[in-house]
């Protein structure tokens, strides 16, 4: 006796070889969305500094731009970084004040104030390293880095949006 194939199975896999194929097809799938789920919902939105450096990579920038682009990355992450020690401890004396029976407002309205004050200085720093770099820019390159900042900036609220709805 011998075995045949029969004409319906091609290569011997037939309805086994489908299945395979499917489960194997199905699988990959869920592990791409997967991974996919995982980098959007594990790392957040971007923040500030990366927004602008994804920008400034699909921009291309030459030297010059480049180091323009450094500096005012490097600004804009120290002086967050400031802002956000500064106002801790502003923040912790509000929080205290707060726990009184009976706060003083105009201590409240002060360190409000300062905070506040804290926060103008930070983007006026970071504002100054701004307008630096775009000074390197040609006219069109500026137009296109504000847009795709514009454009970044949506996407990354409309990801907030998304995320905070999902809760």
């Amino acid at each position: 006796m011998s075995a045949e194939v029969p004409a319906s199975r091609p290569g011997g896999w037939g309805r086994l070889g489908t299945v395979v194929l499917t489960l194997s097809l199905t699988l990959n799938v869920f592990f791409v969305g997967g991974l996919l789920y995982a980098r959007h919902e594990l790392h957040g939105p971007m923040g500030p500094v990366q927004r602008m450096e994804s920008i400034a990579a699909e921009m291309h920038l030459s030297g010059d731009q480049l180091a323009a682009f450094q500096n005012f990355t490097k600004t804009m992450h120290e002086r967050q970084i400031a802002m956000q020690q500064r106002n801790r401890a502003v923040i912790d004396a509000l929080w205290d004040e707060l726990a009184h029976a009976k706060p003083d407002q105009a201590k409240l309205d002060q360190l409000v104030d300062q905070a506040n004050d804290n926060r103008r200085a930070s983007q006026k720093d970071t504002r100054d390293a701004l307008v630096a770099f775009l000074a390197t820019l040609s006219p069109d390159q500026r137009a296109q880095f504000t847009e795709l900042a514009k454009k970044r900036r949506q996407e990354s609220a409309m990801q907030q949006l998304m995320r905070d709805g999902n809760r």
